[in-house]
This record gives C-alpha cells, structure tokens and sequence, in this order.
C-alpha cells in the first residue's frame, strides 16, 4: 500500500510509541531525512533530455571546427 508522508510517520510513530531510546528517535529521524531527500530528488525539474541535447550539439560543433 502506497501511504503519505504523514501516514508513514504516524504509523512509525504508533509503533515507536513514547520510546525515548536512542534507537527509536535514530530510526524517526533517519525515516524523515530520507523522506525528505526522496522528496527533494522527484521534484527536480530539469529538462535532462534538453540538456543533454544541447551539450551534445556544442560538443559536435567544437569537432567540426577542429
């Protein structure tokens, strides 16, 4: 089942429950640094595909003058 991001962590913290241990509060915030970069990661927008086609237009233009 695919769960949102406050599903995830309520769920975790339902299971950790008033655990003050290091491993608990470790593995929480463990969980929401990496929801946090995963988030980060699917929000880059950059045209890659655009990108890609630029740079190779430059590089094949630099051969030719050679």
């Amino acid at each position: 089942m695919i769960r949102t991001r406050e599903e995830l962590l309520n769920q975790l913290k339902e299971t950790i429950g008033d655990s003050t241990e290091d491993s608990a509060l470790a593995l929480l915030e463990d969980v929401t640094d990496t929801m946090t970069d995963l988030e980060t990661r699917a929000a880059d927008n950059t045209n890659w595909k655009s990108k890609y086609d630029e740079l190779d237009s430059e590089w094949r233009a630099r051969y030719k003058a050679r």
